[in-house]
């Protein structure tokens, strides 16, 4: 049966249009809460996702869990992958700056274990280095503001900034009744993390070239091809190259390193 003055197709547009207007009341309604605030951007990458996420995930799934988080950076949470997630424009240039091999910091490399940010390696010879922190350690505040729940992205941009000036980190290192809790203030300088080596000896075999390389940046190759040029002066038998701790960067820059 059929309303008077109205076709199924006209009934069917009515009905379509009631669910929209549902739809974004209950959004507008959420946007007062702060859910949906990136709605926009939820409609570019949910099809990004879709098409090309490493394992397949379906719409609904992807639609379903951003109705129930209202954000997009839990929504990526949900997949449960550590690589994908979403940079705003600042940490994107952050991250592009990072990978130039050249940046204002104190020489630390992070990471996240449940949920604590952890110092993953000191570079050598960097003010973090020279102020004993160790990997391991937890760093709990920058400059006073608890890391808690601050991303990887951001507790970088912090603790990153002009040579010349200064962060405090507040550290904790140990655990239970043995553990420790101090603030250190260390001095941003010009940080160039690409590459460490020098020439060992070894009373077997002689000369023996160790190449630290930490971090595969824009420098790299240049740095690698400078390391290797002192290694064929200086006669070496035999060359390591040490990968420990690396934790990744520019892929074209790997290719440059194995090339």
């Amino acid at each position: 049966m059929v309303l008077k003055g109205f076709s199924k197709k006209s009934l069917f547009l009515w009905v379509l249009l009631l669910l929209f207007l549902v739809f974004f009341i209950k959004v507008g309604f959420s946007l007062t809460r702060g859910r949906y605030h990136d709605l926009l951007l939820a409609c570019e990458v949910i099809p990004l996702l879709k098409l090309n996420f490493y394992e397949p995930v379906s719409l609904s799934r992807l639609l379903q869990t951003y109705r129930q988080t209202g954000n997009v950076p839990a929504l990526l949470a949900s997949l449960g992958d550590p690589y994908t997630r979403y940079l705003t424009p600042s940490e994107y240039n952050q991250l592009l700056e990072e990978n130039k091999g050249l940046y204002g910091g104190v020489g630390l490399y992070l990471e996240y274990k449940n949920g604590q940010l952890i110092i993953f390696k000191p570079i050598k010879n960097s003010p973090a280095a020279q102020a004993g922190l160790l990997p391991g350690d937890r760093i709990i505040a920058i400059d006073r503001l608890p890391t808690d729940g601050m991303s990887k992205e951001k507790a970088t941009a912090a603790i990153l900034g002009p040579p010349g000036t200064n962060v405090v980190l507040t550290i904790q290192r140990g655990k239970g009744p043995l553990g420790t809790t101090k603030e250190i203030a260390l001095n941003r300088v010009l940080i160039d993390p690409s590459i460490e080596w020098e020439i060992k000896w070894d009373r077997e075999v002689g000369k023996i070239g160790w190449i630290s390389l930490s971090q595969f940046t824009q420098e790299t190759g240049a740095d690698l091809k400078r390391a290797l040029e002192t290694f064929t002066r200086e006669k070496v038998v035999g060359i390591i190259l040490d990968l420990r701790y690396n934790p990744g960067g520019l892929l074209i820059s790997a290719v440059e390193v194995t090339s």
